[in-house]
């Protein structure tokens, strides 16, 4: 089982614990099933939770305060937002993100932890996200953004303890993934509490009223 796989279970059992109206489903369940009957012949590791929403399902708004809600003690830890809208044939997603992500951005912590790089220019390009939820969060935690000194100014260290991480498919070259990063982050790093939208096809920041 992978370190993934273990959060997905204590997300999962947390959920579950809350009465929250959602049967899961899918690979984890299955695998869950298949070990509680020691089967361990065929295994499929998998990154995601599939479940059903019991009854008519909610706005989205909703559904992620439920969710958010139904974390219980994770809540210290991690938040959910919105990733993809209901449509037609189409399932709502939603991504459970690490609170601390940005803060590690801004600290020497990045050299460690460069998977964050690319864990927040994934959502950047698929989640809305703005700029007053994420300085809340900031808040209601007690943590504190530090300078971004060494994603500013020590951009080749960086770039080394970039490349030397593996076991991401699809790991977008690391002059792409700092372009894009530092214009992200930019209300972050300017401490701007304007709240703002980011708009990841136009690849900036818009101001809300």
């Amino acid at each position: 089982m992978t370190e993934l796989e273990k959060l997905m279970y204590r997300i999962l059992g947390t959920i579950s614990s809350a009465d929250t109206p959602i049967v899961f489903k899918g690979a984890l369940i299955k695998n869950l099933v298949l070990a509680e009957h020691d089967y361990n012949e065929i295994y499929r590791e998998t990154t995601d939770i599939d479940c059903n929403w019991i009854g008519k399902p909610p706005s989205m708004n909703i559904l992620v305060d439920t969710l958010n809600q139904s974390l219980g003690n994770l809540q210290n830890k991690y938040y959910a937002v919105a990733k993809r809208e209901y449509g037609e044939k189409k399932s709502a997603g939603v991504n459970i993100i690490e609170k601390n992500t940005i803060s590690v951005l801004s600290s020497n912590y990045i050299f460690r932890r460069t998977k964050d790089m690319i864990d927040v220019y994934s959502l950047a390009n698929c989640v809305e996200i703005q700029t007053k939820e994420i300085f809340d969060i900031y808040v209601k935690t007690k943590r504190e953004l530090q300078a971004f000194d060494a994603f500013l100014n020590r951009v080749p260290e960086l770039e080394h303890a970039y490349n030397k991480l593996t076991g991401v498919e699809g790991k977008p070259d690391f002059k792409i993934i700092y372009s894009y990063l530092n214009i992200f982050l930019n209300p972050f790093i300017q401490k701007d509490y304007n709240n703002k939208i980011w708009e990841n096809k136009k690849e900036l920041w818009r101001n809300l009223l």
